[in-house]
């Protein structure tokens, strides 16, 4: 065996970006950030009712740890989520939505839904047990829109399609969050909306107008309550 009949070895340098070519590093990506905010919020929430938690149950930790005791059950839940197929999501992407507005409409039912802080958007079930359905219209939301818009290309849709049907539902939950009181959730639905069409390919002409209507109703919406103009001044 000569010297010629090694083989070559390279020495071209690896690129810093070469990490996100990997299909699985948006995955981590979600996760990690998840993760890190999860964590954030328990110090911010353990900071911030420590005082009220000890006037109330004589312990500065019984909200931080009724806090975590959620995240304990919504970490494996978040688990098992990622694990489901995509095929999964498209088959109950409908169904979701439904219960979704079923949930939603349970906030206007007298018995259910309960006001905490001036806005009607949970459900209660006795004892610290609560639902908001909000939270789960805003999975059901993304799950259903995503199903639509991938099937929009396959199906040989026009964007007229899509926009009837995200004005049914997406319009239907916006109403039904902002009836109740939730502006924040409103905005957040709002945003997960015109991000979902963005990513999606809509033409910018018609995002413009999504989003101007968009903040003007944000405008108004906070205009038409004094503590509302109190949180945004």
């Amino acid at each position: 065996m000569t010297l010629d009949s090694r083989p070559e070895v390279s020495h071209e340098p690896t690129s810093r970006w070469a990490v996100f070519n990997n299909p699985l590093t948006p995955y981590y990506v979600i996760v990690g950030a998840a993760t890190l905010l999860i964590a954030l919020g328990l110090v911010m929430v353990l900071s911030a009712s420590s005082v009220t938690s000890y006037a109330d149950s004589g312990s500065s930790f019984a909200i931080g740890l009724r806090q975590a005791m959620w995240v304990a059950i919504g970490i494996p839940c978040m688990w098992l989520a990622s694990r489901l197929p995509v095929s999964f999501y498209r088959r109950y992407a409908l169904a979701m939505v439904i219960v979704a507005f079923a949930l939603l409409f349970a906030l206007f039912v007298p018995g259910l839904g309960v006001s905490v802080n001036g806005n009607r958007n949970w459900i209660e079930f006795g004892g610290p047990f609560r639902l908001q359905p909000s939270e789960f219209a805003k999975f059901a939301l993304v799950v259903w829109a995503a199903s639509l818009l991938a099937r929009k290309e396959a199906e040989g849709r026009d964007w007229a399609y899509v926009l009837q049907r995200m004005a049914v539902v997406a319009g239907g939950m916006l109403l039904l969050v902002i009836v109740s009181g939730d502006l924040g959730t409103s905005l957040v639905l709002m945003a997960v909306t015109v991000a979902l069409m963005f990513f999606a390919g809509i033409p910018m002409r018609i995002l413009g107008i999504l989003v101007a209507a968009g903040l003007a109703g944000i405008a108004y919406l906070s205009a038409s309550h004094g503590y509302r103009r109190d949180r945004f001044t």
